[in-house]
């Protein structure tokens, strides 16, 4: 056998491998991505339950989106130390020009739909944070209500005498 022959079918298996591993990332993603979605709507309808189970979900996913990313980094500096010993590949943007054209457009591909999903949590993300922060705004807002009346409240003291009111203002008390 040519060994320019060998070598093209350790390349394409090179790249296929990597093409499999992409894949495996991007669905690794869209599953943490609609972890995220169920944590929000968990959020939404004040479920502390199935938010404690959307976050422990979401735990077992990002080990095994880290192990994919990982897996694929991996393969990318593989390749880097095959096709160019004096540099390694960081990213697919640096594979794609030095492969096939079946393969560059493929990974084009990959690249893209990468991007959007990475794009698409990072905006759940943020629209978490904003439901995170308008729920811990209202329960801030219902515990100082709750202290307010607490504290306009006439109760007995240890000696059984009703102790004196604080002086608290209120819109009720000026009107």
């Amino acid at each position: 056998m040519h060994p320019e022959t060998q070598h093209g079918r350790d390349d394409d298996a090179w790249i296929e491998e990597l093409i499999a591993l992409t894949q495996n990332e991007i669905i690794a993603y869209k599953t943490f991505l609609n972890e995220l979605r169920a944590q929000q709507n968990a959020i939404i309808d004040r479920d502390v339950l199935r938010l404690t189970k959307c976050n422990q979900a979401t735990e077992g996913i990002m080990a095994k989106v880290k192990d994919c990313t990982h897996r694929r980094s991996s393969k990318l500096q593989e390749g880097g130390l095959h096709f160019r010993p004096s540099r390694e590949f960081q990213s697919l943007e640096q594979v794609i020009p030095i492969v096939k054209q079946q393969y560059a457009e493929r990974l084009m591909e990959l690249r893209g739909t990468l991007q959007s999903i990475l794009k698409r949590i990072s905006e759940s993300n943020g629209a978490t944070l904003y439901l995170l922060q308008h729920s811990l705004g209202f329960v801030n807002d219902q515990l100082q209500l709750i202290y307010q009346e607490m504290d306009k409240s006439e109760a007995y003291g240890m000696d059984g005498a009703l102790p004196r009111r604080k002086k608290l203002s209120t819109v009720l008390e000026v009107a």
